[in-house]
């Protein structure tokens, strides 16, 4: 994870990029500003920050914002899925390599026999179920791994509720 002196380093490279970014912001405005970025990018790895930080220099046309630096950093970071068909060929010819796949695979309750006696129209059926699934929870990681580990950690430690007071109250009724 990026070190403050390796993200005020980013930042100088980017200020000397974009020559009167802050102009007009006073010392102490600028010094807050640049403790906001710390804040928000500590938690990327140095290496894929500095190859954002140059590709911002390179083809940005003003100081970059927090968001896109993050984005950029997460678009070279981010875990590869092979693409929801190419799951679908890996699950079904017994290759473990995918541990998503599997697990939308397990779901089903199906093994590689089962597909074998389907006829057409089922597995035609499955393999569609199976890619909106597989799809929707790649889309879901993704969108996991992109949360600062803050929002993360406080997701993690919410629970809801086993049973939501009003349908509790409705449970309980013993009105006829």
């Amino acid at each position: 994870m990026a070190t403050e002196a390796e993200i005020m380093k980013c930042l100088m490279i980017l200020s000397r990029s974009f020559p009167g970014w802050n102009r007009d912001m006073s010392e102490e405005d600028r010094r807050e500003t640049f403790r906001v970025y710390v804040c928000f990018l500590e938690d990327l790895p140095v290496k894929a920050l500095e190859a954002a930080t140059l590709q911002c220099a390179a083809d940005s046309r003003f100081f970059p914002v927090v968001s896109e630096l993050r984005e950029r950093v997460l678009a070279l970071t981010s875990p590869r899925y092979p693409t929801a068909l190419s799951a679908w060929v890996q699950v079904t010819q017994g290759d473990k390599t995918c541990r998503l796949a599997n697990e939308v695979f397990a779901a089903f309750k199906l093994d590689r026999y089962d597909l074998s006696q389907m006829d057409h129209h089922m597995s035609s059926v499955t393999r569609t179920q199976f890619i909106k699934e597989y799809t929707r929870r790649v889309a879901q990681e993704l969108a996991e791994y992109r949360l600062l580990p803050e929002v993360r950690a406080l997701k993690a430690s919410f629970q809801p509720p086993a049973q939501l007071p009003a349908a509790q109250a409705v449970l309980d009724d013993d009105r006829p």
